[in-house]
């Protein structure tokens, strides 16, 4: 537990981060959305099979049996909803961007905690 409690510390705070800003900009996952994250999960997945050039209708087809298949909103929701997120957070930001991951991650804390995003 004692080597993972930085990393947890870590991702706990990005996931409250998270929330906040959920919250503070209102952010919604939209069918569309969910429909855009199965398709590029569809896409990785024929990719891995050497299937580049998929026709977009059978991409629809894929995407549309695995939203019905699947709980979208958890599945699918979570990384888009993480994604808008990351947008928003870029968009507003001043911070430059950091080699050092946990120094840009830190400073982007702190704008937030200062109320700068």
């Amino acid at each position: 537990m004692e080597e993972n409690y930085d990393k947890s510390i870590e991702e706990l705070t990005w996931h409250l981060i998270k929330e906040q800003l959920v919250k503070a900009y209102g952010i919604k996952v939209e069918k569309e959305d969910l429909i855009a994250t199965a398709k590029n999960i569809t896409k990785i997945q024929f990719a891995q099979y050497g299937m580049i050039n998929v026709p977009e209708e059978m991409l629809d087809n894929y995407a549309n049996e695995m939203l019905k298949k699947q709980r979208p909103g958890r599945v699918f929701g979570k990384p888009q909803r993480g994604e808008q997120v990351v947008g928003r957070i870029e968009e507003c930001r001043e911070v430059e961007p950091q080699r050092n991951q946990r120094r840009g991650f830190q400073q982007v804390v702190r704008l937030i905690r200062a109320g700068q995003v």
